[in-house]
């Protein structure tokens, strides 16, 4: 299992130097980042559509567009809530 999951400071990497508004590979499914994250998928898909509302992210499949990291960041830090 572990062989084939995504070497975590590459994923990092990836989402901390995207240039913004490019699309970033999470490399595994909705189910498996909900496990990750202790969610359902359900529960994951949900929060995604929020983000896209608010038009923070998108989101296709396994790719993932960060269209305003500094909200992005607040919400992670509890600062904003959506």
């Amino acid at each position: 299992f572990a062989a084939s999951m995504p070497d975590e400071n590459e994923e990092e990497r990836a989402v901390i130097f995207a240039e913004p508004g490019k699309p970033i590979k999470t490399g595994i499914s909705k189910t498996m980042l909900a496990q990750i994250l202790g969610t359902t998928k359900e529960t994951l898909s949900r929060l995604l559509h929020r983000l896209a509302e608010h038009r923070i992210l998108t989101y296709r499949g396994n790719m993932i567009r960060i269209l305003n990291r500094t909200r992005l960041q607040k919400i992670a830090s509890s600062d904003e809530k959506i």
